[in-house]
């Protein structure tokens, strides 16, 4: 009796596990199967065959969303619906409105990128496919940022340079001409003592 109890409590979590990963990106993943159903949207699919399995199945949807409010809404929407659910997830927001979301699953990763007013990106990754590549685009995307930080800094570095080295020519031009203007008066008034 007690074995069939733990094979029961065994099953039970293994089912509500498997159940959980279904629907625990149920909003988002019904929005884009409605996006492949509607010729409304542009949906790109990429489909990959398993050497080992020789399965083929897609592993990547990217839908892209021009002039429909609604539809933006709908998926911010769902996003929002399947935050709690997500492994991990990033947001950031831009203006009180969010730009950017990526949601992190046990098998599939969601990005949502604004890409304009009224224009929008999202993208569906089956995890194990692109995720390598997609974290070095991440690393190169980091290290661009890096660069263009160290480059304000640098022209701020040279701009200051340039300002000291005007103020100092300024200062040395200022100090000549005195001196000249100086030089001038002794002569002016040398010359006028001679004449006398």
């Amino acid at each position: 009796m007690r074995k069939k109890i733990c094979i029961a409590i065994f099953l039970l979590t293994i089912f509500g596990i498997s159940i959980d990963n279904v629907t625990a990106q149920e909003n988002i993943a019904e929005l884009l199967k409605k996006c492949e159903r509607s010729d409304s949207t542009n949906v790109s699919i990429i489909h990959t065959q398993n050497p080992r399995t020789n399965e083929s199945g897609p592993v990547a949807t990217t839908v892209t969303i021009r002039s429909n409010p609604g539809l933006i809404k709908e998926f911010l929407k769902a996003f929002e619906n399947d935050r709690e659910k997500a492994a991990q997830s990033v947001m950031k927001e831009k203006g009180g409105k969010r730009i950017y979301a990526h949601y992190e699953f046990d098998s599939i990763f969601y990005t949502f990128e604004m890409k304009g007013e009224n224009e929008a990106k999202v993208m569906a990754v089956k995890k194990g496919f692109f995720h390598k590549d997609l974290a070095k685009i991440s690393d190169l995307r980091e290290i661009i940022v890096k660069q263009k930080a160290e480059l304000v800094r640098q022209k701020e570095k040279i701009n200051k340079e340039a300002l000291r080295q005007k103020e100092k020519i300024n200062r040395e031009a200022a100090r000549q001409k005195e001196k000249i203007n100086r030089e001038a008066a002794r002569q002016k008034e040398k010359m006028r003592k001679e004449i006398k």
